[in-house]
């Protein structure tokens, strides 16, 4: 299944970029990846302890952005994480 998504993301990169070379875009990317990841799971944690301590529950320029959804989403990856 790993490779298949490999497979199926390196196409869309080849066919996408006018590049020379797709695959050091693809490589790019895929480094890139992990720290993406960091990043949300953080930006995830922040959001839920900022409505944590708020008295209305909600963070409203986040939630505006985001929506209320990617609370509930955060549940899943940190529990992945842990």
């Amino acid at each position: 299944m790993r490779s298949r998504i490999e497979d199926t993301l390196f196409i869309i990169i080849k066919e996408a970029r006018v590049s020379s070379n797709p695959v050091v875009c693809f490589g790019n990317i895929l480094l890139s990846l992990p720290i993406v990841t960091m990043l949300a799971n953080t930006m995830c944690e922040n959001m839920q302890f900022a409505q944590a301590f708020l008295d209305f529950g909600q963070f409203p320029l986040l939630t505006d952005l985001f929506g209320y959804v990617l609370t509930i989403v955060c549940n899943c990856f940190i529990s992945y994480k842990a």
